[in-house]
């Protein structure tokens, strides 16, 4: 599902004030990144078992247009949630 304009808005905040560096630490492109259109979601991996399931966790995603190295940001303090 693609992010709501105030999701995208609440990222671009919250981006700017923590002043997250623009160079790509791959490549050293600087300013050219693409925010995923979406949350990302995870898997719960229990290995000894054989199963995976659904995590809670969300993920904003942004990838360097140069590369594609990609940087994971936990969607829910950013959005004003309580991660469980």
């Amino acid at each position: 599902m693609p992010l709501t304009n105030s999701q995208k808005k609440a990222f671009r905040r919250w981006l700017k004030k923590h002043d997250i560096a623009r160079l790509c630490e791959m490549c050293g492109s600087t300013d050219q990144w693409n925010v995923h259109d979406g949350l990302l979601g995870a898997l719960e991996l229990d290995l000894e078992n054989q199963k995976a399931s659904a995590s809670k966790m969300g993920f904003f995603a942004l990838s360097c247009r140069n590369c594609w190295h990609t940087r994971f940001f936990s969607a829910a303090p950013i959005l004003g949630e309580k991660s469980s």
